[in-house]
């Protein structure tokens, strides 16, 4: 908050926001990767907001690990992944010349793909299968299958109560 230049009250009011939000106390009480996930993934957008008005090597090498962090935290911290990865090369082209560009993509993204690689040789030793997280009996495919199995996917194969479906949570939620 206060790097985007909001005063010294905005910050507090912001952190406590966020601290005594009732999911996070929730989520800080259970042994989940949530918080974690959070904490890593606003570190990233941090450093990669800096990097944004600075532009310099730390920064930007700052993001990369926690990035790389998030993504070996949750595979949610894979879209982070490639949202900054797709900010910092427009960015760069953009504002820099393409030499700089470049090498700014690459900085960032070796640290992202040393993950991705962790992650399918982890699941290759331990699994035997690479994509194991996506095939898996714990995959959202595998969760998917047994609520069809039993009946109570109603949504699938019907767009229409699919979007229904999705406006009701929305709202609801």
């Amino acid at each position: 908050v206060r790097l985007l230049g909001l005063d010294h009250w905005a910050a507090i009011v912001a952190l406590s926001v966020f601290a005594f939000n009732q999911n996070m106390l929730f989520m800080q009480s259970l042994p989940m990767t949530e918080s974690l996930l959070l904490f890593t993934s606003l570190g990233a957008v941090y450093f990669f907001t800096l990097w944004v008005r600075t532009y310099t090597l730390p920064s930007l090498i700052l993001c990369g690990i926690m990035t790389f962090l998030s993504m070996m935290t949750r595979y949610d911290g894979w879209f982070l992944f490639i949202a900054i990865s797709v900010s910092i090369a427009i960015l760069s082209l953009i504002t820099l010349n393409r030499k700089k560009a470049e090498s700014n993509f690459i900085i960032y993204i070796t640290l992202g793909i040393f993950a991705i690689i962790l992650w399918v040789g982890w699941n290759w030793i331990i699994f035997g299968d690479p994509l194991y997280f996506i095939n898996g009996i714990y995959s959202a495919k595998s969760q998917q299958d047994v609520l069809f199995s039993e009946g109570r996917l109603f949504t699938k194969h019907n767009l229409g109560f699919s979007a229904w479906t999705y406006i009701l949570a929305v709202k609801e939620n």
